[in-house]
């Protein structure tokens, strides 16, 4: 387990182990059990990586996830790097974007999630 302060309106720009922020949390020591979904409003959504079967990265700026009952849609640029943490189940937490622009300060920047 990490021991990287989170809190949902600044974790995006805690120092991980990358050079640059992400727009996700990994874990890296081992395989996760759910995923958790932060919206730019505030809400969260978290979901069992159990109930995911399906992962679509189309160039590296559209990333799906299809789960037993539901899609989530995502947005941004330079998504290669959360699909692979998703392949391996040690994304803690994906969040979208606290602005609404690219201000190119993270690896991995998350435009939109969609559900």
């Amino acid at each position: 387990m990490s021991n990287i302060p989170v809190d949902q309106f600044h974790w995006q720009s805690v120092p991980h182990a990358e050079s640059r922020p992400l727009g996700f949390e990994a874990d890296p020591e081992g395989s996760l059990r759910m995923l958790d979904i932060v919206f730019r409003n505030g809400d969260r959504m978290a979901l069992p990586y159990a109930y995911l079967v399906g992962v679509a990265l189309v160039g590296n700026e559209s990333l799906a996830m299809d789960f037993t009952e539901r899609r989530i849609a995502v947005t941004g640029r330079n998504l290669r790097v959360l699909y692979e943490r998703l392949l391996d189940h040690t994304a803690r937490r994906i969040e979208e974007s606290l602005v609404a622009f690219d201000d190119g300060t993270q690896d991995c920047w998350i435009e939109t999630i969609k559900s």
